[in-house]
């Protein structure tokens, strides 16, 4: 989390009041390169969906958590004056369609964007089992979409963005507002996630404690604050009781942690060893809490 000497010591070079867009722009580039789930580059960031989805799936799709988040997040934009019905949306990183499947179920189009082809193998088999012709699966990172070329500027009633990395800087994010023309959401960590295990395997294996989780949607928020965007906020703790068996949670921690080590050697072994401990009859359970944002945006 940036303090006030980060402030005092940061250099911004002809925009340095904390009232600039740019400033929070460029605050929130060095804390993606400092926090836990730090800016991978595209390819590793698809690989790494990828290599998470069936996981992913479960937990979003499977799970009384997973439809709970659903259920609470279309209610909080419905009492925000948002209206799915026969509307137009597009949905930004879109994974397996925890969202995708019941906005389309009102919406009279939807298109879901998902660069992971593990992903997209989901949503073209959900959207055949369900009937729903009014999906377009768009397989692309949001990074490379050119709005124009693919004619979805200004086009959807909601722009619907939840948790997805393809918003990561200021451009980014204003391309997906640029798509808008009623309503822009975006969901995203506010700077809290206690996984118990994750954070003792980090000091397990560094010896050092874990980088502060992100916290993107403060900075989303002051960027369009202070570009005198009407905003609606909510910031919410979310905790749930994880139970994994022990080789899916060998999986998940060794691709969460792999890319920050040098040495990554006999890694899996060290997990496995690290998890045995604290697993029952091969079951992993703890309690994970989770601070996240909703954001809305009015044009």
């Amino acid at each position: 989390m940036i303090n006030s000497n980060d402030y005092n010591n940061a250099h911004f070079p002809d925009y340095s009041s904390i009232k600039a867009p740019q400033t929070w722009d460029l605050l929130w580039q060095n804390t993606q390169e400092q926090c836990f789930c730090r800016q991978k580059s595209l390819d590793e960031t698809i690989e790494f969906w990828n290599k998470r989805a069936d996981g992913f799936k479960k937990s979003v799709m499977e799970s009384e958590h997973g439809e709970i988040r659903v259920n609470e997040t279309l209610h909080w934009l419905e009492k925000e004056g948002v209206v799915l019905k026969n509307a137009s949306v597009l949905d930004i990183g879109a994974g397996p369609g925890p969202f995708t499947f019941p906005i389309a179920e009102q919406a009279r189009e939807v298109v879901a964007l998902e660069p992971a082809e593990a992903m997209v193998d989901y949503l073209q088999s959900a959207k055949e089992q369900r009937n729903l012709n009014n999906i377009n699966i768009l397989c692309q990172p949001w990074e490379t979409v050119d709005i124009e070329k693919n004619n979805l500027k200004e086009r959807f009633d909601l722009v619907f963005a939840s948790m997805t990395p393809g918003i990561r800087n200021a451009e980014s994010l204003h391309k997906a507002i640029e798509c808008a023309n009623k309503y822009f959401y975006i969901g995203a960590f506010a700077g809290k996630r206690h996984n118990p295990a994750l954070y003792d395997l980090w000091m397990h294996l560094t010896g050092e404690e874990m980088p502060p989780w992100p916290d993107h949607i403060f900075f989303i928020y002051n960027i369009l604050h202070h570009q005198g965007y009407d905003i609606s906020l909510k910031i919410f703790e979310e905790k749930r009781v994880e139970k994994q068996p022990l080789e899916k949670a060998v999986n998940y921690l060794q691709l969460s942690i792999q890319s920050y080590l040098e040495d990554t050697s006999n890694l899996e072994e060290k997990i496995t060893d690290f998890l045995e401990k604290r697993s029952s009859e091969g079951i992993l359970e703890q309690t994970i809490t989770t601070r996240l944002g909703r954001l809305l945006i009015k044009k």
